[in-house]
């Protein structure tokens, strides 16, 4: 197919021709909409959302198209023909009526008529094209009032599923449609849902992914006709003083779509956000995340997490912001062409190419910028429709030798908004021996007082879950057993904590320990004594041919000697299999999973991807004090009541992020069981001080107490290993504690009100205020017959204050993990005094979980979003060596990073 070169649409050649190819842009615009800008290129335009349609407008193939899905292409009257119906005399009469300025209508005034040049071939066909078939779904875009404006229709030619197509035609007024969309205002996708109603508007890519964020309750959703890179102009009124969420599909069309639709919304909507979901697959959109259990909860909680959309600098501000570090720039902006060999426009503009080019700009940035400079001659030639101008520049610049350009320390977005300080952990409600020991542990390690705190309770638990239970008003019994977390970053001094919040446990272990050795050795000699009377039963003349003498002598022997129970109170890596292991063989019925490298579980095989949902299962059993049953193939069934397990994990911010945000376990309920605090650092404060004697004896006076509720028999069923313990029942002022905590945490649950973002735990909020009421009162007399009021408002005032420490890290936006490993790496740049960065520099010298270059690239990029780490341009030095890709870090003010765990 030949090439034309014609600079004005419908100029006949020198032979009186029509040149179709100069209206393929025009034509396809008419009748395929706006192009996917994230996917086109100069010489070729993208339509639809993958971008299947190619249509050349320049290049050796100027003036065809191609559709990848339905392998067909051709010339324009081809394409005419394809989406109109029309053909022949009918399409060429189509692009008369419809190209702007037309064509020449046929005349013999002045010698024969033209001869019109159609496309050199019919349409091409890599293979037979799939007949289209009946629409397998249909949108309608409506007026606010309902009448319709549009539809866009899909079809599975062939039958194939995979195989899809679409078209859109629009409303002829008389009740039945026309094809093509050419001349009509377009409107959004369920624009009377959206104008009739208050509050958020979701803008996803799709039809089908906004009528499942509607049927989903979620809100109104709209989208634009024909996908990505198609926004038009006559959208923009309807979102006038709307707060926008827009939810891109996941890969680059669609990032590029978000963008596009927040620079159109600016200045119109009062407020716009980009939420991209987390845990989407490549390409995959809304659909594919309410698909995998995302609801409306979750999404609000991601749009409060994300920061508002700002533009990007325009062209001419960012050239502005760089010149002053480049001389031969900042002449060209200043208007000084001195230094020019001649004063020409063409040269001014090829100077200032060559300059951006050198300073890393694109082809495109720079067309812009030629385009839109007064000094130059880009506007004028873009008008002749010169794009080769603009090309010859951009080859004519030479080698690209990027300067160097230091980057303005412009103020960057944080990454996280600003949110309610931590609370001050409620000591004054603890009993004065519980106090005191917490006060001691702080002084000795001069480590977070929340984090003193929750080892120490932690422990209370481990020591009463053996010996009673805490009866619920409404009449069910439940452990008293506390799940707890408790964030920290590195260097915080958790094992330091730990230590002393279960030295009196490691103690009873000990003494446990000597009494199983002895035990053992007993257990050992009955079993020989057993085993010999046995043997002298069986060989006993006397007893054999006589079976009811033989099992007479069996019997008068009794049961044989039980072994004793294991001395293991705690573990810090226990699995799901270890636990029932240690359940079935004579381990003890309490135990504890405490440890200060919580990376230890959460990395490891219990909570491991295969595991994870029988672990979280099995932690909500033994939290319900519910029995456990164990079936295995080797050792046959056991059924084990009784059994009780305290948890007190420590773990660093970016681990925790693993745990908080797993869906399995939050869908489980394992996560409302967790009692979480985040305190803020005590780095840089920590000076030197004596350590008192008051604080060994608050120590020793802990110690005295946790080991009297240790060591005091425990009750147990037929089985030693079997617990039962006694209910402990709230007083009559207590119960009415209870009550009036349990309305106040409901009445918090409703839709918009303070525990909504929570629900899941405040759900338990109440049994948690209960369970550990039980074990402050247990702690402070080991014989208590009940609970007090006092001892119920101490326990409902620090479930508040838990209640509290789950909305600030739903706050601080801990379920975005992308944003937490951003913080972690920011920290770590900026503590190393990182000035510029590639890619390899994170992956391999930075914190150890971003070890491969995807993960790496995907968490700078929300540095860059957020403006912490500016792209240098191409060649620009990093450490004496020229980088293809690099990133200067932000020098201004720091980051707070993790507000509530680091400079809060």
């Amino acid at each position: 197919m030949s090439d034309r070169t014609q600079t004005g649409r419908g100029r006949r050649g020198e032979r009186g021709d029509i040149d179709f190819k100069a209206h393929i842009r025009e034509v396809a615009r008419q009748l395929l909409g706006e192009p996917n800008k994230a996917l086109s290129k100069r010489d070729q335009l993208r339509f639809g959302r993958h971008g299947s349609l190619a249509v050349n407008v320049g290049g050796p193939e100027r003036g065809t198209f191609y559709d990848h899905e339905a392998k067909q292409g051709g010339g324009v009257l081809d394409l005419i023909r394809r989406e109109t119906g029309l053909v022949n005399g009918a399409a060429i009469e189509w692009l008369r009526q419809h190209v702007d300025g037309g064509i020449p209508a046929p005349t013999h005034a002045d010698g024969p008529a033209p001869r019109l040049k159609p496309s050199a071939a019919p349409i091409r066909t890599d293979k037979p094209a799939p007949k289209l078939g009946k629409p397998v779904a249909e949108w309608v875009y409506r007026q606010a009032d309902g009448r319709p404006v549009m539809r866009v229709l899909r079809f599975h030619p062939g039958g194939d599923p995979a195989n899809k197509t679409y078209r859109q035609e629009r409303a002829n007024g008389a009740g039945g449609w026309t094809p093509g969309v050419s001349g009509i205002d377009f409107v959004p996708y369920r624009l009377p849902d959206m104008a009739h109603a208050a509050g958020l508007v979701f803008v996803t890519e799709g039809e089908k992914a906004a009528d499942l964020l509607v049927a989903a309750a979620i809100g109104p959703a709209t989208c634009n006709p024909m996908g990505a890179g198609k926004w038009q102009d006559s959208l923009t009124p309807w979102f006038e003083g709307r707060d926008v969420v827009i939810l891109p599909d996941n890969d680059k069309p669609g990032a590029a779509h978000a963008e596009l639709v927040a620079s159109a919304l600016h200045g119109v909507a009062a407020r716009i956000r980009i939420v991209h979901l987390p845990g989407l697959p490549e390409k995959g959109d809304a659909e594919q995340w309410l698909d995998a259990g995302g609801d409306g909860e979750e999404l609000l909680r991601l749009v409060d997490a994300t920061p508002d959309w700002r533009p990007p600098l325009g062209i001419w501000d960012r050239i502005r912001a760089i010149a002053p570090h480049s001389p031969s720039l900042q002449r060209l902006v200043d208007g000084d062409f001195s230094k020019l060999a001649g004063q020409r426009r063409e040269q001014r503009d090829q100077a200032l190419g060559s300059a951006l080019k050198r300073a890393g700009f694109n082809f495109d940035e720079m067309r812009e910028a030629l385009i839109g400079w007064a000094l130059g001659a880009g506007a004028e030639r873009l008008a002749d429709g010169r794009e080769d101008y603009f090309e010859q520049i951009w080859d004519r610049a030479g080698r690209l030798v990027p300067d160097h350009i230091p980057l303005p320390n412009e103020e960057p977005l944080p990454l996280r908004r600003d949110t309610r300080p931590p609370l001050e952990f409620p000591l004054t409600c603890l009993p004065a021996t519980m106090r005191d020991a917490v006060e001691a542990i702080q002084w000795r390690t001069q480590a977070p007082v929340a984090m003193c705190a929750q080892s120490v309770i932690a422990a209370a638990s481990l020591a009463v879950q053996q010996h009673v239970n805490v009866v619920l008003p409404m009449g069910s019994t439940k452990p008293v057993s506390l799940f707890c977390i408790s964030t920290a970053m590195s260097g915080e001094r958790k094992s330091a904590v730990d230590e002393l919040a279960v030295a009196p446990v490691r103690q009873w272990e000990a003494e446990l320990a000597e009494e199983y050795r002895s035990e053992k050795l007993t257990y050992a000699l009955g079993m020989e004594a057993y085993g010999a009377a046995k043997e002298a039963a069986l060989k006993d003349k006397a007893n054999r041919g006589d079976r009811d003498r033989l099992e007479t002598a069996l019997e008068q022997l009794g049961d044989p000697p039980q072994p004793p129970m294991l001395p293991i109170i705690l573990a810090d890596n226990l699995t799901v299999e270890g636990i029932e292991r240690y359940f079935a063989d004579k381990g003890r019925p309490s135990i504890g999973m405490f440890t200060a490298e919580g990376g230890k579980i959460i990395g490891g095989h219990m909570m491991s991807d295969e595991n994870r949902m029988k672990a979280g299962a099995t932690l909500n059993l033994l939290w319900d004090g519910a029995t456990l049953n164990r079936f295995r193939s080797g050792d046959g069934a056991h059924r084990m009541p009784g059994k009780r397990l305290c948890v007190h994990i420590m773990v660093q911010p970016g681990v925790i992020e693993q745990l908080m945000t797993d869906r399995t376990l939050s869908d489980l309920g394992t996560l409302a069981r967790f009692l979480v605090v985040v305190p803020p650092t005590t780095a840089g404060s920590r000076l030197w001080r004596e350590t008192p004697v008051e604080v060994e004896l608050a120590l020793q006076a802990y110690s005295r107490t946790m080991l009297s509720v240790l060591r005091r028999p425990a009750a147990h069923g037929e089985a030693e290993n079997e617990l039962t313990p006694r209910g402990l029942h709230l007083d009559p002022e207590a119960r009415a504690a209870w009550i009036r905590f349990h309305d106040e945490v409901e009445v918090k649950l409703k839709p918009g009100a303070e525990y909504d973002a929570i629900r899941p735990f405040g759900s338990k909020l109440a049994e948690h205020a209960a369970r550990l009421a039980a074990v402050l009162a247990v702690f402070e007399d080991a014989d208590a017959i009940g609970i007090s009021a006092a001892m119920m408002e101490a326990g409902a005032t620090l479930a508040r204050h838990y209640a509290q420490e789950a909305l600030r890290l739903v706050e601080n936006g801990q379920s975005n993990q992308d944003l937490t490993a951003a913080e972690v790496l920011l920290a770590w740049l900026q503590d190393k005094h990182v000035q510029r960065f590639t890619l390899k520099t994170v992956y391999r010298e930075g914190p150890t979980f971003l070890r491969d270059r995807d993960s790496a690239a995907k968490v700078v990029a929300v540095l860059e979003k957020h403006g912490w780490a500016r792209r240098l341009p191409s060649g620009a030095e990093v450490d004496g060596k020229p980088s293809r890709e690099a990133w200067e870090v932000y020098q201004g003010p720091r980051q707070g990073v993790l507000k509530g765990t680091r400079g809060v």
